[in-house]
């Protein structure tokens, strides 16, 4: 596994255009049907899942609750700030590079 860290900011990879495409579909949805009302998030999502291929799905705070149990507790790496390329071998090696062009 290659993680590869960009630049902070907007639009910078798969998960933000997912997100921007989503908020673009419900601002619209709302925007296109001014006499419908949404009581929660809920409506909002059923009105529009069939306008998108976007697989959308609600949880609650017991659906993470349960997941966090599930997550043994993590320690602090300091200097990931430091971290351009993390790469994970199936050995349970794991290597960090500061720049790209590093071996590893």
């Amino acid at each position: 596994m290659h993680w590869i860290f960009f630049e902070a900011g907007p639009g910078k990879g798969v998960a933000d255009a997912v997100g921007a495409t989503t908020k673009r579909l419900f601002d619209d949805t709302t925007k296109f049907n001014p006499d419908e009302t949404y009581s929660n998030a809920m409506d909002l999502m059923t009105h529009t899942e069939n306008s998108t291929k976007i697989q959308l799905f609600s949880y609650v705070k017991q659906d993470i609750d349960e997941i966090r149990q599930q997550i043994p507790p993590l320690a602090t790496v300091h200097d990931t700030s430091l971290f351009h390329e993390v790469i994970a071998k199936p050995n349970d090696e794991v290597y960090a590079k500061n720049k790209s062009d590093e071996e590893e």
